[in-house]
């Protein structure tokens, strides 16, 4: 599971597609899940204190929809 928020400036769009297919070609499973207009570290609260603005921000959609894509696979996948 990825969890990825397409504004996040440390992540390159191309880098991000080149990653897909190598996990693809590799036959391994796996899922991405992207927040349209989030940046880097939108599951931490402390992010909106961070200086740079451009580069870092909490989004609480993001993290509450990326936490929950988490507990499902966990669910999925996990012997209890």
């Amino acid at each position: 599971l990825i969890c990825h928020g397409n504004d996040d400036p440390f992540v390159k769009r191309l880098d991000l597609e080149a990653f897909q297919r190598e996990m693809t070609e590799d036959g391994i499973l796996w899922n991405i899940k992207k927040f349209e207009g989030v940046r880097h570290g939108f599951t931490n609260p402390a992010q909106d204190f961070h200086h740079n603005k451009n580069a870092f921000s909490y989004n609480e959609r993001a993290a509450v929809e990326s936490w929950d894509a988490a507990l499902q696979l966990l669910s999925k996948h996990t012997i209890c």
